[in-house]
């Protein structure tokens, strides 16, 4: 997994209408994550719902698919998320960029750098990312585990 400092790889993936999609379009000036997922996996399902929660902050999050168009927006749509979405095509080769092992990988994007990079559900990188968004990903009343693997 590319670590923090790295240059972050750039790309340009189809989002879920079929428009090109580029990391400097989707940035637009403003700190961006990359969640990497697939639609079979349990802790992107677990994961993605919080991901929802920050994306109308002050930070831009991106799904990148490694799934079908359909079953991709089945998803979003069974978990409510309304973030951009992109699929990236079998082979995965922005995977291998990013030098991903498993789904959930999450990458905080700054300045064209990597400054977060995740794997699984972490309790705490979400919080981070939450506090640089302005809103708590997290209600008073969930209990949450520290962490699960991917």
């Amino acid at each position: 997994m590319l670590t923090e400092s790295a240059v972050a790889p750039d790309f340009e993936l189809p989002d879920l209408s079929g428009k090109p999609q580029t990391l400097q379009t989707l940035a637009s000036g403003c700190p961006l994550v990359l969640a990497f997922f697939r639609v079979s996996c349990p802790v992107c399902q677990f994961t993605f719902p919080f991901l929802e929660r920050i994306s109308n902050g002050e930070i831009s999050i991106v799904g990148i698919s490694q799934d079908d168009p359909e079953g991709t927006a089945e998803f979003n749509s069974e978990l409510g998320i309304t973030f951009s979405t992109v699929i990236e095509k079998q082979g995965w080769a922005l995977g291998s960029a990013y030098r991903i092992a498993t789904v959930p990988s999450l990458f905080l994007i700054e300045n064209g750098a990597i400054s977060m990079a995740v794997t699984g559900f972490s309790k705490a990188a979400l919080e981070s990312l939450g506090k640089l968004a302005g809103l708590d990903p997290f209600l008073p009343d969930e209990r949450i585990p520290a962490f699960r693997p991917g």
